[in-house]
């Protein structure tokens, strides 16, 4: 992505820049930049972002839970992260700002897929409800009605990556019990979402007006129906419609800002035909960090090879061979090992995508800094600490400081869940929302724990 055009638009005139912005003084007052230069200029903090990543089928490299057997929380300065944390090398720029916390406990009972995964563990800190759905809302939904943001276009923005086989699934995410909220894991069509409407394309255009064109029909379809009915089926229509309703908005606000979008969307991704989890991955990288730069969203969770995915995954394209197999100890090629040591690798190359979320938001100024200084990413995985998992362990790897709010630098051991100084991790979950400004402390209550309140070693 290229920023030099944020410093030409800077060299304009103000006349000249509401004209080429097409906006009007009062369009301008709605865009996401001049909302942040304004709230700067009040002297409130900046606002704060968050990536949340996660893997599916194990993350490797940690002692297993057993082992974590101390009584109290140990922290240990990281020095050297090819010793203490070889998972996350690709952010070794930015050591000072990495934390990796080995030991959070979550068993929230028996997960899918014979210990390969468990499809809401992670970011809803829950037992499944009903029939294997999500026992309560993730993080990110907590996250997002809290905040409440007017100025955004997607409270959360939900993406994956798997293959050129995969659009829309439900998978981590969802907005209350037994309501699954899905991810697009097309990059292509993320692309077509966020920045069609400013593309220069006329296809992706009139694909665009399309996609309008039919919501509002089917949302006229839905209140002629909804009209016609009672009790539960009533209520079943009008949450169809609130789905409809919320699209029809997103759609108006892009359209609203799409002269703007036009100085900050990535270029078009290429065709998703053959692509692997790897190259997937990669776009979808840079469709967040465009997103999060244009102002359209300050949440995003971005599952990779996840939930019922995760056994299929293919990073063939870095040279791997295949995901399961390695997690069987098996595996390896002729450029890569496979096992343990190989997965570990592959979390490492992930975090190497990661550093261009970084590298672009720390190139962007906000306040006395930069947009990465108010930004965090948060990696983890759907089935905790291993290959086969007992849900006991769930390691977490963060990089940022969310505007100084979190300390960060460091390797961090909680006793496991057996011990009187156990750590949940919807107790990781309350922390990264206090670091945001959202006072949670009972993030995941009646799950496993009563584990309440956030990490107070985390916090500055």
């Amino acid at each position: 992505m290229n920023w030099s055009r944020y410093k030409e638009r800077a060299k304009l005139s103000r006349r000249k820049l509401l004209g080429g912005l097409g906006l009007g003084a009062g369009g301008l007052l709605l865009s996401p930049i001049f909302q942040s230069l304004h709230a700067q200029a009040q002297g409130d903090a900046p606002r704060k972002r968050l990536v949340i990543v996660v893997e599916g089928n194990g993350y490797h490299g940690f002692q297993r839970w057993e082992r974590l057997n101390h009584a109290s929380t140990q922290i240990t300065p990281l020095t050297n992260m090819g010793e203490q944390a070889p998972m996350v090398m690709g952010w070794e720029p930015w050591r000072d700002q990495v934390n990796v916390i080995n030991g959070l406990s979550n068993k929230q009972g028996v997960g899918q897929g014979a210990g390969h995964r468990a499809h809401w563990y992670a970011l809803c800190a829950m037992p499944y409800a009903g029939a294997n759905g999500p026992g309560g809302p993730s993080i990110d939904t907590v996250l997002a009605e809290e905040i409440a943001n007017p100025n955004v276009v997607f409270p959360v923005l939900r993406i994956g990556a798997v293959d050129e086989q995969r659009t829309l699934a439900p998978v981590n995410c969802a907005a209350g019990r037994n309501a699954p909220v899905s991810s697009q894991h097309n990059p292509l069509l993320v692309w077509q979402e966020l920045f069609g409407v400013a593309s220069p394309n006329p296809e992706d255009q009139r694909a665009f007006q399309e996609r309008s064109f039919i919501m509002d029909a089917l949302a006229d379809d839905v209140r002629r129906a909804s009209s016609r009915l009672t009790g539960d089926d009533r209520w079943k229509f009008e949450r169809y419609l609130f789905s409809i309703e919320t699209f029809q908005r997103q759609q108006q606000a892009l359209a609203a800002r799409a002269d703007t979008l036009m100085t900050c969307s990535p270029p078009e991704p290429s065709s998703p035909e053959g692509m692997d989890t790897g190259l997937a991955f990669s776009h979808q990288v840079v469709n967040a960090t465009a997103a999060l730069a244009c102002g359209l969203t300050e949440i995003v969770v971005l599952s990779v090879a996840s939930g019922p995915f995760s056994l299929g995954a293919d990073f063939s394209g870095w040279g791997f061979g295949g995901r399961h197999t390695m997690g069987h100890g098996q595996g390896a090629t002729d450029s890569q090992p496979g096992g343990v040591e190989g997965l570990t690798k592959i979390h490492s190359l992930l975090t190497g995508e990661l550093a261009y979320l970084i590298e672009e938001l720390n190139a962007i100024p906000e306040g006395d800094g930069t947009m990465w200084d108010n930004s965090a990413i948060v990696f983890l995985n759907d089935n905790g600490d291993a290959h086969h998992a007992k849900y006991d362990n769930y390691p977490v790897t963060s990089v940022g400081t969310l505007g100084g709010n979190l300390r960060t630098g460091s390797y961090i051991e909680v006793p496991n869940r057996e011990q009187p100084g156990a750590v949940g991790l919807g107790q990781f979950w309350n922390t990264i929302a206090h670091a945001m400004g959202v006072p949670l402390n009972t993030f995941g209550e009646g799950g496993e724990a009563p584990f309440e309140g956030p990490i107070a070693e985390l916090l500055t």
